[in-house]
């Protein structure tokens, strides 16, 4: 080959590059759907006046901050454009130590923030989470039953061993079966398994540490 022919073949190949390039950066200016997010609060948080919006970027693990809206008649309307479903945290009033998890999506979303519970319409995967996490809760709701069932015979020596046999097997088998609702739920490879390892990865055990992807 010339030095001129391989001049022009690294010339094309360039040319190639730079047209791929374009292409992709077209294709993903394409695919940035609009979404609305539209937020209100109940009586025990109505003293709230503002909302900040971030998104969880699931590669570096940092949050953005994409806005913080005031109150609009009871109402906070956060909209823009995304790529596509992302976990993301609301915080009231600037207030990081309680966040309100869900996964941003593409399309109109509808909430409802209490103190002690939310609802959420038009995110089929905030409501996977929301399930997930209720199915959690309510495993630890039981398991911490149990033991203060046992404390309590305990306490009174009312607890035969027999008794005190079948809490601790009951307890291991609720231990378990919260090990495998969320490994299950951190190895789902979406916007549901990034909210749910960072919030609850520190309650699996080392074993079932090891069984996630």
């Amino acid at each position: 080959m010339t030095a001129r022919g391989a001049h022009l073949t690294v010339a094309a190949v360039v040319m190639t590059l730079l047209l791929a390039l374009v292409g992709v950066s077209c294709d993903n200016t394409a695919r940035r759907l609009d979404y609305r997010v539209t937020c209100r609060l109940d009586t025990t948080l109505a003293n709230k006046d503002s909302v900040t919006l971030l998104m969880l970027d699931e590669n570096y693990q940092q949050l953005r901050r994409l806005m913080t809206v005031g109150d609009s008649a009871g109402t906070f309307i956060m909209q823009g454009q995304i790529d596509g479903p992302h976990a993301a945290i609301l915080w009231l009033d600037n207030d990081s130590t309680v966040p309100f998890y869900f996964v941003l999506e593409p399309g109109v979303t509808s909430m409802t923030l209490g103190a002690e519970h939310w609802n959420i319409d038009g995110s089929p995967l905030s409501q996977a989470y929301q399930k997930l996490v209720t199915q959690t809760h309510a495993i630890e709701r039981e398991r911490m039953g149990l033991w203060q069932q046992y404390l309590t015979h305990a306490a009174d020596s009312s607890l035969s061993a027999d008794e005190k046999q079948k809490l601790v097997q009951r307890d291991v088998m609720m231990h378990d079966s919260l090990q495998r609702v969320l490994v299950r739920a951190m190895n789902r490879d979406d916007a549901v398994s990034v909210i749910m390892r960072e919030r609850f990865v520190e309650l699996l055990d080392t074993i079932h540490q090891r069984q996630l992807k």
